[in-house]
């Protein structure tokens, strides 16, 4: 006769442990956006898209060997692969087995958004009773992030 309350303990149906990123996939994702670097060749092309990379990661938790599942363009391909052998893992100890993984990552690029610069002046004339002076120039500049267009003020 079952009783209502209690349940078997679920075991883990993973045999082998996959290598986790320290801090889960979002550090994982502002990692690799803060380490990507844009290469000019696509940027000026306008070329956006996803290079997806496969990685072996040893037991020691690092990316040994990267290869390039779906490519973009090959400035792209080899940031993605650069990123990608930057990262580190934890990774379970496997009663003294040297443990090999493979892992799928897709490296995102898209065009950054262009920054938008407002300059305002003011010119000024001397005045004509007063002597000859330096004329003197101010600026302003206005810059406003992720904008689509410019903000005047009048």
């Amino acid at each position: 006769m079952k009783e209502g309350g209690l349940k078997k303990d679920k075991k883990k149906k993973d045999f082998l442990p996959a290598p986790e990123y320290p801090g889960g996939p979002a550090a994982m994702k502002r990692f690799i956006a803060s380490q990507l670097h844009y290469p000019e060749r696509a940027r000026a092309q306008g070329l956006e898209g996803t290079v997806v990379v496969k990685g072996e990661i040893d037991y020691r938790g690092e990316v040994i060997r990267t290869q390039v599942i779906s490519s973009l363009s090959p400035e792209c391909d080899l940031e993605a692969q650069r990123v990608v052998s930057l990262l580190r893992f934890t990774v379970a100890k496997i009663q003294k087995l040297r443990v090999r993984y493979y892992k799928t990552f897709q490296i995102h690029f898209r065009t950054p958004k262009k920054a938008e610069v407002v300059l305002q002046y003011e010119l000024k004339k001397p005045d004509a009773n007063q002597p000859a002076q330096a004329t003197t120039y101010q600026y302003s500049i206005q810059w406003t992030p992720g904008s689509n267009s410019p903000k005047e003020k009048k």
